[in-house]
């Protein structure tokens, strides 16, 4: 049987989660309130548009290495619908698709290469498994272009592997 607060809760901490990655997101990708960027309304809509996609994409890739009911569920309702009512990512998916792609083939690669157990493919089933976030300084590069991509690239991928791994 169906526990009510059971499952009130577990949305609940799904909710504060998905608000943590979306804050996280604004800040390398909403232009600051006030700013001159900030006043160009299509600019901002790609902006919110591209941090959708971000938390999207952590929340698939979370699915992918620890697969659960909830973890699957979002991993559906994210591919199914999240990604494909996106305006940004409707205008951008030529770019982001191929990366999407390959960064799925190494989330195989990295279950594959950790069944193997080979210890000295170690070091590339870490990289297979963390290629997703190649995908983000994309995402700022599309938004804010070449300059914002490479002040944000590093800390940008460090933050969303450390909410991920702790």
């Amino acid at each position: 049987m169906l526990d009510s607060d059971q499952i009130k809760a577990g949305v609940q901490n799904l909710m504060a989660e998905n608000k943590k990655l979306r804050d996280l997101a604004h800040a390398y990708l909403v232009p600051k309130e006030g700013s001159e960027e900030s006043k160009d309304a299509r600019r901002m809509a790609m902006a919110y548009g591209a941090a959708e996609v971000v938390v999207s994409l952590y929340s698939m890739f979370q699915g992918l290495q620890a697969p659960s009911e909830n973890t699957q569920f979002n991993l559906l309702n994210d591919l199914t619908l999240a990604l494909n009512t996106n305006p940004f990512w409707g205008q951008h998916a030529g770019s982001l698709m191929p990366l999407f792609i390959a960064s799925v083939n190494a989330a195989n690669d990295a279950r594959q290469l950790k069944l193997e157990g080979e210890p000295r493919w170690k070091d590339l089933e870490t990289q297979a498994r963390n290629l997703w976030v190649e995908m983000l300084p994309a995402i700022v590069f599309l938004v804010h272009g070449y300059a914002a991509m490479r002040v944000a690239s590093l800390d940008i991928k460090k933050t969303y592997l450390g909410l991920m791994y702790g």
